[in-house]
C-alpha cells in the first residue's frame, strides 16, 4: 500500500481545487488520482469513455545562449522561475545559467480517479 501511495505525486492547492471541482461536476468524490501512464504502470487501465479531470501542468524549457546559434528562450525583460535544488522554485532574471530549466507557462493535463480505472487491485 505504501509503495502505491509513494507513486502518486503531490498536487498544488490550485490543482487540488480543480480536481475536487471536476469530480463534483462529474458526480463523484475524488480519492486517488493519477495520469493515464501512471495508472498503466500500476497495472490498471482507464475505463473507456471516462472523462479526465483537468489540471494545470507546468511547462519548463532549457535555456540556451545566442552564441550556440540558438535563440535565447528567456525574454530579456521577463523574470522567470527556475527549478532550484531541493525541488523548490526561485525567481531569476534573464541571467539564468545556460541549460537551466525555466518555467514558461502551464498546459492542461488530465488525471483520472481510481474509480475511473479497472485492473489489478491496489
Amino acid at each position: 500500500m505504501l509503495e502505491t501511495a509513494a507513486r502518486f505525486p503531490h498536487y498544488s492547492l490550485n490543482n487540488q481545487l480543480l480536481i475536487m471541482a471536476g469530480a463534483a461536476a462529474q458526480g463523484f468524490t475524488a480519492t486517488r488520482v493519477a495520469g493515464f501512464t501512471t495508472w498503466k504502470s500500476l497495472g490498471r487501465s482507464v475505463v473507456k469513455r471516462a472523462r479526465g479531470l483537468a489540471i494545470l501542468a507546468p511547462c519548463t524549457y532549457r535555456t540556451t545562449t545566442p552564441a550556440d546559434g540558438g535563440h535565447d528562450t528567456i525574454p530579456a525583460n521577463a523574470a522567470t522561475r527556475t527549478a532550484a535544488a531541493g525541488g523548490g522554485m526561485e525567481v531569476t532574471g534573464p541571467d539564468a545559467p545556460t541549460g537551466a530549466r525555466v518555467l514558461r507557462g502551464f498546459r492542461v493535463a488530465h488525471v483520472f480517479d481510481v474509480t475511473q480505472t479497472e485492473g489489478d487491485p491496489l
